[in-house]
């Protein structure tokens, strides 16, 4: 991704939640875009030395130290994190005080 300089994220979400043998489904989706600094590739060799951008979605995490590269995001947090947990609770708050 580096010279791409933002990029976005699309993170899918399904709910099902059964009340008194109801069942109801909530499909919904957040997105956030994620804006990059330049990155050498001294720093691009660094972070892939780390190990850790095998086992992530475009290769990276803004919580861990890859953050320094992040200049900065448009949208909501936890949606890059990939579990959008302000729509998670707007869905389930009736719920909760069933």
């Amino acid at each position: 991704m580096n010279g791409n300089k933002v990029h976005e994220i699309i993170t899918g979400l399904s709910i099902f939640i059964e009340q008194k043998g109801i069942t109801k489904e909530y499909k919904t989706y957040d997105k956030v875009k994620v804006y990059l600094k330049d990155i050498t590739d001294e720093e691009i060799e660094k972070w892939l030395d780390t190990g850790n951008a095998m086992d992530k979605a475009a290769a990276y995490g803004i919580q861990n130290e890859f953050c320094v590269h992040v200049e900065k995001i448009e949208g909501n947090y936890t949606t890059a994190l990939g579990l959008p947990t302000h729509i998670v609770y707007d869905i389930i708050k009736e719920y909760i005080s069933k």
